[in-house]
């Protein structure tokens, strides 16, 4: 359809691609092109969903924000994981608060 100026497919934290991508065309005919000829195309089964991003979102702008959802929910998995590691080490010290010099330790 033309050169492409640039190709973004976020992935979810597993490494899969989240179903999406993030196309930007060097000429405004080519993404037209590419729009009118795909717009009635089916992948694997499934109809492809074209969307014309808006002048505010550009690609940068999109993969800052997609950036900051990743490292948001990788925070929150994180802090999740450390509250599970503390109710382990209490519980293996049946509960007497011996675990907790060993998460000051850890963490």
């Amino acid at each position: 359809f033309g050169q492409l100026k640039s190709l973004r497919m976020p992935k979810k934290f597993d490494g899969n691609h989240r179903g999406f991508a993030f196309v930007e065309f060097m000429a405004l005919h080519e993404a037209i092109n590419a729009y009118e000829a795909l717009s009635s195309t089916h992948l694997y089964g499934r109809h492809l969903v074209l969307e014309w991003a808006e002048d505010k979102d550009g690609v940068d702008e999109m993969a800052s924000r997609e950036k900051a959802s990743r490292d948001k929910a990788l925070t929150k998995k994180k802090k999740s994981a450390k509250a599970g590691m503390l109710q382990e080490l209490l519980d293996g010290e049946g509960g007497k608060g011996g675990g907790m010099g060993a998460m000051e330790a850890g963490f």
